[in-house]
């Protein structure tokens, strides 16, 4: 049997329908800071009078499904771990990564793999950590940025514990984090509680 002969103008003419979805796909997940949030969820986050960082890349499928935010007491602007929030994002299989954020308390494992990150807001210094937890029984996979020093003394991280995105994906998400609100300076505050 003969295989069957491709048409070349319908062989064009399917490659560049595939180019355009893939560039509607590309344009639908690059979005602006704060695209994926609802005005609550950001004055939410804004009542830390920290700045925001969001991904501006969401990978497909996965949406704003929580969000935590732990104020200093007495509205002091720093304390121990805070102010802090994390945003957590999910997709319909209940897989998940979050963008945390805090001023100090930090520490934790170090995973045996790593890719660099070359972040437009934090700088080149920081990596990916990706494989198994060390010390963990049963065995169990994630990823986590170190944390990155952004303005004013506050912290960001990402961290993925499910192994559903691929490194290089998460990278990718880190890369793309950018202030919600860049020009904010939060008002005077008392000074921290330790």
């Amino acid at each position: 049997m003969k295989p069957p002969t491709l048409v070349p103008g319908l062989a064009l003419s399917c490659l560049s329908s595939l180019f355009i979805n893939a560039g509607i796909r590309q344009v639908a997940i690059a979005q602006s800071a704060g695209d994926n949030l609802t005005p609550a969820q950001i004055d939410q986050l804004q009542s830390t009078g920290v700045k925001i960082a969001v991904p501006t890349y969401i990978p497909d499928g996965f949406q704003v499904a929580e969000i935590e935010v732990k104020p200093c007491p007495n509205g002091a602007r720093r304390c121990r771990f805070g102010p802090s929030y994390t945003i957590t994002y999910r997709n319909a299989g209940g897989y998940n990564f979050s963008i945390q954020s805090a001023s100090g308390g930090f520490g934790g494992p170090v995973l045996a793999s790593k890719l660099p990150i070359n972040s437009p807001l934090f700088g080149r210094e920081y990596v990916l950590y990706y494989g198994k937890y060390p010390n963990v029984s049963p065995p169990k996979e994630g990823m986590f940025s170190d944390w990155m020093k952004g303005d004013e003394g506050q912290y960001y991280m990402f961290l993925e514990n499910d192994s559903y995105l691929s490194p290089a994906e998460a990278v990718r998400v880190i890369e793309s984090l950018q202030y919600l609100n860049p020009g904010s300076t939060p008002g005077r505050v008392p000074d921290a509680t330790w």
